[in-house]
């Protein structure tokens, strides 16, 4: 698994930030919680795709990011190579790990993303923290 280095982006980067996109959906992700984002381009002929976020606590889900139509292939296509997987551009599965900050103290976080960029199969995206070093799951947690 590789250990990233990845920039705080806390504010939903413009069309002309649109490098620091990958960065900004591990930092929601990282203020969210043990979760998903999920995002498709699905044959609704909106203008935009939504980034949904479900938490795994709860099970409630809400929209927390939104990409013109046109900027969501090639963000798919950078979502690997960013995090580790530099032949990941049309459809794939990494894990990778960031330091981060939980409860005071930093941790390592660790992702799961699954990545299919390709027209004849689906567009789609999902990207999941699903473990933080020290303090999510804890053991007692993981036998229940």
């Amino acid at each position: 698994m590789k250990t990233i280095e990845f920039q705080t982006i806390e504010t939903e980067p413009t069309a002309e930030e649109f490098r620091l996109y990958p960065d900004y959906l591990v930092s929601r992700l990282l203020k969210l919680g043990i979760g998903g984002i999920e995002a498709s381009r699905a044959a609704s002929g909106k203008e935009s795709i939504d980034f949904i976020f479900t938490s795994h606590k709860t099970g409630q889900a809400e929209v927390v990011a939104s990409i013109g139509r046109g900027f969501f292939r090639p963000l798919l296509a950078r979502l690997g190579p960013r995090f580790g997987a530099d032949d990941m551009l049309y459809m794939g599965h990494t894990l990778f790990a960031c330091e981060a900050e939980c409860r005071g103290r930093k941790h390592i976080h660790h992702f799961s993303l699954f990545v299919c960029n390709e027209p004849t199969m689906g567009i789609w995206m999902k990207l999941y923290l699903y473990g933080i070093d020290d303090v999510w799951p804890m053991r007692k947690e993981v036998a229940k």
